[in-house]
């Protein structure tokens, strides 16, 4: 997974942020099952929140 580094300007704190964002589903059968994840058919897209950098 490709994740770059970003600080808000107000705060000092540096997160992770996903460069790609991958479109999927997430399902679980029951409260004691696992979580099943699959892709969807739509296609990749970029984190547009990193564009206000």
């Amino acid at each position: 997974m490709i994740h770059i580094l970003f600080s808000r300007s107000r705060s000092s704190v540096m997160g992770p942020s996903p460069l790609i964002l991958l479109p999927v589903k997430l399902e679980r059968k029951s409260a004691l099952s696992g979580v099943t994840l699959s892709m969807l058919d739509e296609e990749p897209r970029f984190n547009l929140t990193l564009l206000d950098l």
